[in-house]
């Protein structure tokens, strides 16, 4: 299935592209799209932002979708899902 990442605009200033499709696995999970990220190694993420040894990102990371935070990475995902991915920032 088909899943849709949304960079925020701190992240797309790490990756080329502000939308991302990715495949996964049917009835997949969150789990399923983080080793997805982590198959685009040669041209995804940067290593400062997404850990390709533990299939995750490197600091806080919001993952919503449809307006409420997914945390879970067994969370089912539905084809055609629309993630956003926004990084948190700290400071003043």
């Amino acid at each position: 299935m088909e899943i849709i990442l949304e960079f925020d605009r701190v992240l797309k200033h790490h990756y080329p592209q502000r939308v991302l499709s990715l495949k996964i696995r049917d009835n997949g999970v969150l789990g399923d799209l983080f080793q997805s990220i982590s198959r685009l190694k040669d041209a995804g993420l940067p290593e400062s932002v997404w850990n390709y040894d533990e299939d995750r990102f490197r600091g806080p990371v919001l993952i919503t979708s449809g307006g409420r935070v997914i945390r879970d990475k067994n969370e089912k995902l539905f084809n055609g899902q629309r993630i956003e991915l926004r990084r948190c920032i700290v400071g003043g």
